[in-house]
């Protein structure tokens, strides 16, 4: 049976996600300009508040982040010492890419991405999947028109699931950066009375760079409350300058 439009929003927000802490652990192929490397990931959440990722090769740190709504801060540990202390505005600008923190952490958790989404919604049938879009039509007379002042904030693309309601794709441009993030969901599975994707694979471009991701999640647990370990900088690293 196919439902409707207003149901199908309401399965997808029935179905999200509901926990206030997330810990994982699994492994990370990150790929960036012909620069692939494997590494271990430990992944600690407090649900909307705060995301804390460790990165380590044969048990030696290779970098660490912690996020905020308010602030980013990464240390690269590992062949030299660096440190980046800034927003997450400021790391959009510096990169061309589209990014915050309710972008990071839906796409670490599963997320359907909707509630970015201010504008209406159009489904449809598409590959045997739900396809759920904002309204183009609408964005695209925005676009163009010198009547609005308010400037489009994205394009949204998703193919959802018709059993679990959960999202396998989902695509997001846009426009003020000319940037795209395209995000896969895989082997869902039943946590606790909880669906969670144990592969998330990631591309972000612009039309000067591209970044890949691909996470293979091992171990994850909910609503355990985490420490989230400090991260120090002193004199021993380097400010990271991107892309000056």
């Amino acid at each position: 049976k196919i439902v409707s439009l207003n149901k199908l929003l309401e399965a997808i927000n029935n179905n999200d996600l509901n926990v206030k802490w997330i810990k994982g652990r699994g492994s990370a192929l990150i790929n960036f300009e012909e620069n692939k490397q494997e590494v271990d990931l430990n992944l600690r959440i407090k649900n909307d508040s705060l995301i804390w990722i460790n990165l380590s090769k044969y048990k030696k740190k290779i970098a660490r982040s912690s996020l905020t709504r308010d602030s980013v801060k990464i240390t690269l540990e590992y062949p030299e010492k660096f440190f980046y202390l800034s927003s997450f505005k400021t790391l959009s600008d510096s990169t061309d890419l589209s990014l915050s923190y309710e972008i990071v952490q839906e796409l670490l958790t599963g997320g359907s991405f909707i509630s970015l989404v201010h504008d209406k919604f159009i489904s449809k049938i598409k590959e045997n999947q739900y396809y759920l879009s904002s309204d183009r039509k609408r964005k695209s007379n925005l676009i163009v028109s010198n009547k609005t002042k308010q400037d489009v904030e994205l394009i949204y693309q998703s193919w959802i699931d018709p059993v679990n309601f959960k999202c396998n794709r989902v695509n997001i441009f846009f426009p003020d950066l000319s940037s795209e993030i395209d995000i896969q969901y895989e082997e869902w599975i039943d946590i606790e009375n909880q669906l969670f994707p144990l592969k998330i694979k990631v591309k972000m471009s612009s039309f000067s760079s591209e970044y890949t991701l691909e996470i293979v999640y091992k171990s994850i647990k909910f609503d355990l409350p985490q420490r989230f370990p400090e991260i120090k900088i002193d004199d021993k690293y380097k400010p990271l300058i991107i892309n000056d």
